[in-house]
């Protein structure tokens, strides 16, 4: 869409069906969207002229089975389909005067009677293909004056998805969902792929900037204010949310004070972070690295696909967890949840990247949440819901941050061990 720097903005490209196969839990039902699902989840059933192929088809040949959009595409389709569509009436007709008409005379005028009939309705038929490809030629003109308009706001820099018309998001939307854009649309190549070492050279910039930021708003506060994650602009190729050294600061010496009775924390809280991660390597990838095009899915696919963050799920075992993860709705499915798996393993062998990714989940919880549509009564249940998931992010944040790197770098291999053969099978 909007192009900067002469490089095109990566948009929130639906990978296949991925997303239209993804249900929400019964812990989410409340927190609805109201917006394109259900165009986006019957894209794949939509069907293209197989003549100008920039229609919706229809009608259908019942020769040939083409789909085709008008009378004057049906026309063009074949000629041999036409030929045999006006052969096929031709005979009826002869074959009916043949059987009710009489012997003589008056079976000539008869026969004479219903040729012209048959005449009649071909130039009817005819005079209404022509007037259909009139009414086309003009909605093919007022299209053509439409595209140079969205072509002139393309090249100023101006042309976001605010500026479609209702129907050109909704069909922009579905052919993004059913993979038809994919071609057009730059990939985005996750932030989590880079060393380490370029990575912070690329987000410490940044990171300092907001650090800055909030020195200077606290000092101008009377009291300590919670501040936001560090966030980037949405269109570059890094996290929207940042865990930045003022955080860290700001992080409890230990757990005891967040647990029950000064407890420690369960051994079994690593398995349910590889889902966390999991699902949300699946919506950045789901939504080619810009969920800020779609807050409100993302956030909802992020819950869809995290019971640990929806539900409450415990997991006894990796094996338990991956065994979830990997539970595929559609053939689409297995491949992109092998991946967001191998996405999980590597975001788990970096302690940058963990917390990032962590604090990037609470920022698109926290946008939602400023997003919710509905009543108030309705928004008010449901901001109170994403309350708790957001508390459930900053604990699995503080027990990250004060467990050690080895800790999560053993898991990673034991999480690399266990998809070697699920690979082979």
């Amino acid at each position: 869409m909007q192009r900067r720097q002469g490089r095109m903005q990566r948009v929130p490209i639906r990978l296949g069906s991925l997303r239209t196969s993804v249900t929400a839990s019964s812990a989410t039902a409340a927190l609805s969207v109201h917006g394109d699902e259900q165009l986006v989840a019957n894209a794949s059933l939509a069907r293209v002229c197989r003549v100008c192929t920039t229609r919706e088809a229809r009608y259908t040949c019942p020769r040939c089975n083409a789909p085709y959009c008008s009378a004057a595409c049906y026309g063009a389709h074949g000629q041999r389909c036409t030929e045999q569509f006006f052969e096929s009436h031709v005979r009826s007709e002869m074959q009916m005067t043949a059987d009710h008409g009489g012997d003589g005379e008056r079976g000539d005028r008869q026969q004479q009677r219903s040729m012209n009939a048959l005449l009649e309705r071909v130039r009817q038929f005819q005079d209404e293909q022509q007037r259909q490809t009139e009414t086309e030629g003009d909605d093919d003109d007022a299209l053509a004056a439409r595209m140079q308009q969205l072509a002139v706001l393309d090249a100023s820099g101006e042309l976001t998805m605010e500026t479609l018309t209702s129907e050109e998001r909704k069909r922009f939307l579905a052919e993004v969902a059913d993979g038809r854009l994919g071609k057009l649309v730059a990939l985005w190549s996750p932030w989590w792929l880079l060393s380490e070492r370029k990575y912070c050279n690329e987000t410490s910039a940044r990171r300092r900037e907001v650090i800055l930021e909030e020195i200077s708003s606290s000092s101008e506060a009377t009291g300590e204010v919670e501040t936001p994650p560090t966030t980037l602009e949405p269109a570059v190729a890094f996290p929207v949310g940042l865990f930045t050294t003022r955080e860290a600061k700001a992080m409890p010496e230990s757990l005891a004070t967040l647990l029950p009775n000064g407890k420690p924390p369960s051994p079994k809280l690593r398995f349910h972070l590889v889902e966390l991660l999991f699902a949300y390597a699946l919506v950045l990838r789901t939504f080619n690295g810009d969920y800020a095009q779609d807050v409100a899915d993302a956030a909802l696919l992020l819950l869809a696909r995290s019971r640990v963050l929806s539900a409450d799920a415990r997991y006894e075992s990796l094996e338990h967890a991956c065994l979830v993860c990997l539970e595929a709705q559609t053939p689409e499915d297995v491949a992109a949840n092998r991946l967001a798996l191998q996405d999980a393993q590597r975001l788990l062998e970096s302690r940058v990247f963990l917390l990032d990714a962590l604090s990037d989940m609470q920022m698109l919880v926290t946008q939602y949440q400023h997003e919710l549509p509905g009543h108030k009564k309705q928004r008010k249940q449901a901001s109170k819901q994403l309350a708790a998931v957001l508390k459930k992010l900053q604990f699995f944040q503080t027990w990250a941050f004060l467990t050690s790197s080895e800790t999560f770098r053993t898991l990673a291999a034991e999480l690399a061990a266990l998809a070697r053969p699920q690979e082979s099978s």
